[in-house]
């Protein structure tokens, strides 16, 4: 299963005392993904920088990892076994896959544009919500291809049944 589901109880609550951990000198200007694993360890996408930063849960010291030919990316996800899903359409029009605890890159998803939001599902299929295209395009892993099929909107904004507007997550 590569998804992490956090549970809330019914009278969960957010700290009402927050602090300010990444400031924009580590995560760059309009940083758009997040992804907390399941072991609450931060990632973000840095835009400007071309790398991942992380934190450990409870730590303010981050670490930047660097991935080959990342090109403004705003969105991530890492599956239960840790390899880490980025997005790279703003440049290569992709979706790449790095192993973990490796420097190999797989594309497994070709897009047409950038990846807002980023998702696998317990059926192993990979989302990506295309802001630009008003669209969430899917496709399975491990299938042989990387040309997604269309699973919502029909690439104009709007706000009927078959539509979206701008989709920025997942």
């Amino acid at each position: 299963i590569s998804y992490n589901q956090p549970t809330f109880c019914f009278n969960a609550l957010w700290y009402s005392n927050a602090s300010t951990f990444a400031p924009s000198t580590t995560i760059g200007t309009l940083p758009y993904g997040i992804f907390i694993n399941g072991i609450n360890t931060v990632y973000v996408p840095n835009r400007v920088s071309n790398t991942i930063i992380s934190w450990p849960q409870g730590s303010s010291t981050s670490t930047s990892n660097s991935y080959s030919n990342l090109n403004n990316s705003y969105s991530l996800f890492m599956s239960m076994p840790g390899d880490i899903y980025i997005d790279n359409g703003y440049s290569y029009g992709r979706v790449d896959r790095y192993t973990f605890n490796s420097s190999n890159r797989v594309t497994v998803m070709n897009v047409n544009g950038s990846c807002y939001g980023l998702f696998i599902d317990i059926n192993n299929n990979l989302y990506c919500s295309l802001k630009n295209l008003h669209q969430v395009v899917k496709l399975l892993l491990n299938n042989g291809t990387t040309i997604p099929t269309i699973a919502a909107g029909n690439g104009s904004a709007g706000s009927l049944s078959n539509m979206l507007n701008s989709p920025q997550g997942i």
